[in-house]
């Protein structure tokens, strides 16, 4: 199960997924080792409607897009398909 606390996830295998958003609200990103990476849309993808928060609500609109998510593909599946986004992601910056 994953577990999602300030901004940052992590998954039944340890993997840790960064996000961010600016400190004044907008576009939520994958945080990379050189700052904001992609933007991240619904369902935690990274093409489709953008997702936008504030940073006093990032947590409860991860959880509720990773709900999304695990309720179209089981928690295994969701899970092992954002990995492999996030690393596809993170080696191309």
């Amino acid at each position: 199960m994953a577990i999602i606390k300030n901004g940052k996830m992590k998954l039944a295998d340890g993997t840790e997924i960064e996000f961010h958003v600016p400190s004044k609200g907008g576009y939520v990103r994958l945080w990379t080792k050189n700052g904001p990476g992609p933007q991240v849309c619904e369902k935690l993808y990274f093409r489709g409607p953008t997702l936008q928060a504030a940073p006093e609500n990032l947590d409860d609109v991860l959880r509720e897009e990773w709900e999304k998510r695990v309720a179209e593909w089981g928690e295994e599946i969701a899970e092992e398909q954002l990995r492999e986004d996030v690393y596809f992601y993170r080696a191309r910056i």
